[in-house]
């Protein structure tokens, strides 16, 4: 009886043990936070964890060169997860904090961008998402010089 208790333990163990990655992988699937884009990208601003969640790799990542011969040029790079500094879009106090206004485009039911400026700067950084399951960022266009 002994042998049947133990070897029922072990199997019980073993069964677990085989449950907890798929519990851990489901776990790290992140759930959208909106199909509304307007909501979205309230959760995308200030949530870091969905920015890393919602993002396309390769993102494409255009800029432009100011060391560039004989003068500036526009750069586009494909960039891994590995690659991305994040957040990639600063949050909306960072926003009101940095003075940077938001202008948002919604192309069509599946496609919006956003850009964000600095008044009497050259700053202007633009994101593109576009929807499947939910918003993804896909690019992101920095115009600043």
């Amino acid at each position: 009886m002994k042998t049947f208790v133990t070897f029922h333990a072990l199997a019980l163990c073993a069964a677990l043990g085989a449950i907890q990655p798929l519990q851990a992988a489901a776990s790290t699937t992140a759930v959208c936070p909106s199909q509304d884009f307007e909501n979205f990208l309230q959760h995308f601003a200030n949530d870091i964890s969905v920015q890393k969640a919602f993002v396309s790799t390769p993102l494409q990542s255009d800029f432009i060169d100011p060391e560039a011969e004989p003068e500036p040029r526009q750069v586009s790079r494909r960039l891994d997860k590995a690659q991305l500094d994040f957040p990639l879009m600063p949050s909306e106090q960072q926003q009101r904090n940095q003075g940077l206004t938001l202008n948002k485009t919604l192309q069509d039911p599946k496609h919006a961008s956003i850009t964000l400026r600095k008044a009497d700067t050259g700053y202007q950084l633009s994101l593109f998402f576009k929807r499947e399951a939910c918003w993804m960022l896909y690019r992101i266009q920095d115009d600043s010089l």
